[in-house]
């Protein structure tokens, strides 16, 4: 989409009525242009002028040469074979030199606690847990569980990171994993809770 606008006027040198449709064209783009990613002007109720309602970038950037004390969020080609474009953030503190890196957002996260059987038994989620992108746990005996995914991961290298309780009594010498599933498998898991990240 594109937004017209003139610049340049009103010119000193000009009639005020010569200049007077684009100013007014001008003056009705601004709102336009505004509610773009934010919240225009007269909001509905719960909604703040000015204010973000989401950020959207068009293309995929390079990394920034910021000057002293500036932070810089951007989108970023990411990954060899399929490309991807990630969030990147770019920092340069006083007197240091510039950090650029790689931040993922969480692609799942999930609880689960063992059940002694029958199997399969598909795994209800413990309460007061968050849960991001998982469509179902199933555990298919007393030493496996699959995962699956809500969305699939767009690409394998993901990594696993568990919690602190689940590094205690981690049970598994098998993990395999794919775009759709995660596949935990080795040790005793009934009555065990694990918790997971993946970015």
């Amino acid at each position: 989409m594109t937004i017209s606008y003139t610049t340049g006027i009103p010119d000193a040198n000009h009639n005020p009525s010569i200049d007077q449709p684009n100013m007014l064209i001008n003056n009705d783009n601004i709102k336009q242009i505004i509610g773009i990613d934010h919240c225009s002007f007269d909001p509905p109720v719960g909604e703040v002028s000015g204010q973000h309602l989401h950020v959207t970038f068009p293309i995929a950037q390079s990394n920034p040469s910021l000057t002293q004390i500036q932070t810089q969020l951007y989108p970023k080609a990411f990954g060899s074979g399929t490309t991807l474009l990630e969030t990147y953030t770019a920092a340069r503190m006083s007197n240091s030199a510039q950090i650029n890196g790689y931040l993922p957002f969480v692609k799942a996260l999930f609880t689960f606690t063992g059940v002694p059987g029958p199997y399969p038994a598909v795994i209800t989620q413990p309460t007061d847990t968050l849960t991001v992108n998982v469509a179902n746990i199933t555990q298919t005996s007393t030493t496996s569980v699959t995962v699956t995914f809500s969305t699939p991961l767009p690409y394998t290298t993901y990594r696993l990171f568990p919690s602190a309780e689940s590094t205690a009594a981690w049970p598994f010498n098998l993990i395999t994993k794919n775009l759709t599933t995660i596949v935990f498998s080795g040790g005793l898991i009934s009555n065990r809770t694990f918790s997971y990240m993946v970015i």
